[in-house]
């Protein structure tokens, strides 16, 4: 059960606070003042955000496998503030492996949690929003969504899945006054890594030198240069606060440098190969 709890400020659901990105946001936004829903699968990993809140901040249980259990947050977000001005979907999961490695149970899971798990998130808030002609929805991606990377291509897949779903629904909601961000953080210090990702059961030593490196990688202490999770949420609040918030908000220089690489490229075969593409025409007739 939601603790409830009232006062001013937007409201906000927010999804994946246990730690992390989730965690940071939703203690930024209890320090300036607004009012939160803070989720998590496990409740007692959130009901700390709350403490000497005022009433302000409400936390429940949310499994993002679970449309029942996602329909129950947003109830529960309605019965202590009476509206939901902003979703922010900070829960994910990954997966470490190289493709051939990866079974499809295990891809299943990863898009059941990232791909559906948003399209279940974005079912239980849309009727709200719409009723209310107002709202913004927002989901944590990756830099990865732009740019597959070699033993991680399965997490970046669903992440880009994720993008393409956003894309479209920005479009659709306009009309009803409701904004869409995609966020796509780059390396943050949180503990993804070893809470949320799994590695594929199957390990293959053909891959040791792409896929390979990429677990090891991970599973290494994060370096220096890697975000503070309270900087990144700062910058999440900043963008979709503003006059108006973008589309695309990438958070840290590094994921700039990948999409706009990835862009570059892209443009760079569009030119190469032009007079192939534009002589595919219709039927002449």
């Amino acid at each position: 059960m939601a603790e409830n709890g009232n006062g001013g400020g937007a409201v906000w659901l927010l999804t994946g606070c246990s730690t992390g990105i989730g965690r940071a946001l939703a203690e930024t936004l209890r320090d300036e003042g607004q009012r939160v829903m803070a989720t998590a699968r496990t409740v007692d990993d959130v009901r700390a955000v709350a403490d000497g809140a005022d009433g302000r901040i409400a936390v429940h249980a949310l499994e993002l496998t679970d449309e029942a259990s996602i329909g129950a947050a947003a109830a529960a977000t309605l019965d202590a503030f009476g509206r939901i001005d902003y979703l922010v979907g900070c829960g994910s999961t990954g997966l470490v492996g190289s493709v051939e490695e990866c079974s499809v149970d295990e891809m299943q899971h990863l898009f059941d949690v990232n791909v559906l798990g948003t399209h279940r998130l974005i079912h239980a808030v849309l009727p709200t929003m719409r009723a209310q002609r107002s709202g913004h929805i927002a989901i944590l991606t990756s830099k990865g969504a732009f740019q597959g990377q070699p033993g991680v291509a399965g997490y970046c897949a669903s992440k880009a899945a994720v993008n393409a779903l956003l894309e479209g629904l920005a479009i659709e909601v306009a009309e009803f006054g409701i904004g869409v961000t995609i966020v796509a953080p780059g390396l943050v210090r949180t503990n993804f890594h070893a809470k949320a990702s799994r590695s594929s059961e199957k390990r293959m030593p053909e891959y040791d030198a792409s896929a390979g490196v990429t677990r090891e990688y991970i599973n290494s202490p994060y370096p220096p240069e890697a975000a503070d999770a309270h900087s990144a949420a700062r910058g999440i609040l900043r963008g979709l606060t503003a006059p108006e918030p973008p589309l695309n908000l990438a958070l840290g220089a590094d994921a700039i440098d990948m999409i706009r690489t990835k862009m570059a490229a892209v443009e760079a075969d569009l030119a190469r190969f032009e007079q192939v593409s534009v002589e595919v025409r219709p039927v002449a007739g």
